[in-house]
């Protein structure tokens, strides 16, 4: 059964600045800019990052169709501002078994976005009758550590 539903979406690259963009997004750098945290803080960013993070207010069924109803609009500008990896990361957070229901229409609106879709599942805890994640935060590497070799393969720089 599904618990929760962590979505985002997350646009980079070595010329992109999301400050050219008129949205306000969840997390954003401009190249250059000094990173606040990491183990890069004080250090001047080497590429521009946004991300939108769906929030968790939002209804569990309607998750997938508010991410893609703001993302559409914005991509080709995403690409236009410097972007050149943009993607999707869905987090399955599931109560028992690891099964979790898409319907069509939000595997319609996902690839109409045209970018790639990382999807994992995690288990869930129940802990004061709410399911809370067990596993901690999933990232996906974006062009600053990896080179895309496919649709589903990234391979870190310097194991090529």
């Amino acid at each position: 059964m599904l618990a929760d539903l962590y979505i985002s979406l997350h646009a980079s690259g070595a010329e992109y600045r999301p400050s050219k963009m008129d949205f306000r997004f969840s997390t954003q750098h401009d190249p250059a800019a000094i990173a606040g945290f990491g183990i890069h803080k004080g250090e001047p960013w080497a590429y521009g990052y946004s991300a939108i993070e769906v929030p968790s207010s939002v209804p569990l069924g309607h998750k997938i169709d508010h991410l893609c109803s703001t993302a559409a609009p914005l991509i080709s500008g995403m690409r236009a501002a410097g972007a050149d990896d943009i993607y999707v990361k869905l987090i399955f957070v599931c109560e028992s078994g690891l099964d979790f229901p898409i319907e069509s229409a939000e595997l319609k609106a996902l690839s109409e976005l045209g970018c790639l879709v990382s999807v994992s599942c995690e288990a869930a805890e129940e802990e004061n009758g709410r399911a809370n994640r067990v596993a901690g935060e999933v990232s996906l590497p974006g062009p600053h550590t990896t080179r895309r070799t496919g649709p589903y393969r990234a391979v870190p720089k310097g194991r090529e």
